[in-house]
């Protein structure tokens, strides 16, 4: 993907759009494109600061260390999504590891040119922590969804997360709401068995609330979705 396009894709949708213009062309300016094939490891919890990353297209794991376990997948980030903004900003290692799902396109600001624009930017720090922000909400969101006493429930709320719909549904330009993942996925996800989460997507497709696709559920009502939380 060229340089251009993947700047578009960014500036369209997540923590960009929040930022001033200026601020948004300096980072632009200092990003690189990164394509990174399914299994690729970005980072791993524990890893020095190495700058931040943007997802253009494709799907991040997100992963989190369990004690003496194996890193496990907790969410799977959507284009627009930025990460490391916290070790820049600290110089502490990497608190989550970043693995691509599938091939995947990213914008990357080495360590150096962030530190750079931001000594050039002061309130750049400000920017930053809207990246913050939105990883609290996210880590929030995944903690209420996995308290949901039932699978529908867990299984819509994981849904309207990784569309970005939790909470109202996104602009027309950003539809239609996709998320790049299989029956699997979003059953470690909402914590079920791999075919109570089949059975429950298939009813979900049935009443017309998503379409399912090979790796690919596209959300069609998020405002249904939304409705079952609320009974």
């Amino acid at each position: 993907m060229d340089i251009e396009r993947a700047r578009a894709i960014v500036m369209r949708q997540g923590w960009l759009t929040k930022t001033p213009v200026i601020f948004r062309e300096n980072v632009l300016s200092r990003c690189i494109v990164q394509t990174v094939r399914p299994g690729d490891v970005i980072c791993r919890v524990g890893d020095p600061p190495g700058g931040l990353y943007g997802l253009v297209e494709g799907s991040l794991g997100v992963l989190v260390s369990r004690e003496e376990k194996a890193p496990s997948v907790i969410h799977f980030a959507r284009p627009g999504t930025w990460f490391g903004e916290a070790c820049a900003m600290t110089g502490q290692p990497r608190r989550v590891g970043l693995v691509a799902a599938r091939p995947t396109v990213l914008m990357h600001i080495p360590l150096p040119r962030m530190l750079d624009l931001l000594a050039r930017n002061p309130d750049g720090w400000r920017c930053l922590a809207l990246i913050t922000l939105e990883h609290a909400d996210t880590a929030v969101a995944a903690g209420n969804d996995l308290l949901l006493r039932n699978p529908e429930h867990r299984i819509a709320a994981v849904l309207l997360r990784l569309t970005g719909s939790r909470a109202c549904t996104p602009p027309r330009e950003l539809l239609p709401l996709r998320a790049t993942i299989s029956h699997e996925e979003i059953a470690m996800l909402a914590n079920v068995a791999r075919n109570t989460a089949g059975a429950i997507l298939k009813r979900f497709s049935s009443e017309g609330y998503v379409k399912l696709g090979y790796r690919v559920v596209e959300v069609v009502q998020p405002e249904r979705l939304r409705g079952l939380l609320a009974e």
